[in-house]
């Protein structure tokens, strides 16, 4: 006679897989706080992983990249606007998103190869802190013409994604690294000015989104 599993059997097995799944997904992101935490407390001198500061690069892409879908689909509730000059926004700041993500992602596999490199560093975070900067800015003119909530709350990974780009960016550590490594280089030491004014305006738009968030009944 064949064996036959018990419902409560399967229904228990396929409960622990999906508590182990979770758990799984769970800890990269708990992992990602602490060493967050550890750069944004560190002064400028302190050794920085940069192993550790690429793989948390490559999360934020994959996070980014997975809600890629989402974030189109947020226009949805947008294009039927009879201002054409709305439509022309949103889809400006989406394709402007979605180019410098494609941007990250070709970048990125170079920086896990190498993550000493202070040069593809610099390429990933410029191309990261872009893709964040027009998803923002895309977020914020979605939700100012009646984007369903639902849509919004799809593209919630991403934006929390951003948020972790923005805190490493930000960090002293990295912030140094940078530094010390383009200041021999004109030209690269004008680009990091600009990704300096850039971080700092997507921290003041990611402050602008929490306060939106937090009114929000």
């Amino acid at each position: 006679m064949p064996f036959r599993r018990h419902p409560s059997i399967v229904l228990l097995s396929l409960t622990i897989f999906v508590a182990s799944f979770a758990l799984t997904l769970a800890a990269p992101a708990a992992d990602d706080d602490t060493y967050l935490l550890e750069l944004e407390s560190a002064d400028a001198d302190a050794t920085l992983d940069r192993s550790r500061l690429s793989l948390l690069l490559d999360d934020v892409r994959g996070r980014l990249w997975a809600s890629r879908g989402a974030v189109r689909r947020l226009q949805s509730t947008i294009d039927v606007t009879t201002d054409r000059s709305i439509r022309v926004s949103l889809g400006s700041e989406y394709s402007a998103h979605d180019e410098a993500l494609v941007a990250m992602k070709l970048a990125l596999p170079a920086l896990l190869e190498d993550p000493q490199s202070v040069d593809l560093l610099f390429d990933v975070l410029r191309s990261g802190e872009k893709a964040c900067w027009h998803l923002t800015r895309y977020r914020r003119v979605a939700e100012s013409y009646g984007s369903l909530p639902e849509y919004q709350a799809a593209v919630a990974p991403a934006a929390e994604a951003c948020r972790k780009l923005g805190r490493a960016g930000f960090s002293a550590p990295v912030r140094a690294a940078l530094v010390e490594g383009l200041a021999q280089d004109s030209e690269r030491d004008d680009q990091l000015g600009e990704l300096r004014e850039e971080i700092a305006a997507l921290e003041e738009l990611f402050e602008d989104l929490r306060r939106i968030e937090a009114a929000d009944p």
